[in-house]
Formats: C-alpha cells, structure tokens, sequence
C-alpha cells in the first residue's frame, strides 16, 4: 500500500476528464440562453416602439406609410396601413439567429 503513485495518477485523469465534460456541456449552454435572451429583448423592445407608433398613427389619424428605423443595432422595418377599418402595424427584422422575425399589432381609434 505504500506505492500508490499510479492509484492517484488515474483518479486526477477521471477527474479532468469529468471536468472538461462539464466544461464543454455547460459553454455551449451559456452560449444558447445569451442568444435566446438577446432575440427576446429585441422582440420585446420592438413589440413596445410599434406599439406606440401605432398609437400614434391612431390618434393622429395618419395614412398608411412604411419606414425603417435602428432599434439595438438592428434594421426593422415598420409597416403601417388599413385593413377592414382596423390600423395594422407590423415590424419585420432579422434576429440574432439570421432568422427573419414579423411581428403585427392591430389598433383602432374609440368613438
């Protein structure tokens, strides 16, 4: 039992292996929720600015128009116009994934 050199050399070799098992699970992890937090907070601040566009096309009774506008370093497209006495607004842009993302509200004004 006094020669055990081997003995320690296999348990520090499982315990790396076990450790670069986790490390390598847990980065590719990291990196998927990074992703999916950064498309929700896009599509979240997105959702609100055409919200109040619409909003504001609604009260001021605008025509329908299209523009582009820079939100978090993104290019969306938002798109105003009539459809069946209802004011449709719609957001288009590419998210972090290269994948193209619409969103539409509908609003009306109260009598």
């Amino acid at each position: 039992m006094n020669n055990n050199n081997g003995f320690t050399l296999l348990e520090v070799l499982v315990a790396i292996s076990i450790l670069f098992m986790l490390v390598a699970t847990i980065i590719p992890i990291q990196l998927l929720l990074m992703q999916e937090q950064k498309i929700l907070q896009d599509r979240r601040k997105i959702s609100f600015t055409l919200h109040d566009r619409l909003q504001d096309n609604i009260i001021n009774n605008n025509d329908p128009f299209e523009e582009y506008s820079e939100l978090n370093n993104k290019s969306v497209l938002f798109l105003f116009s009539n459809e069946n006495g209802l004011m449709k607004g719609c957001a288009s842009w590419e998210n972090v994934k290269q994948k193209q993302e619409t969103i539409c509200f509908y609003g009306y004004k109260e009598k």
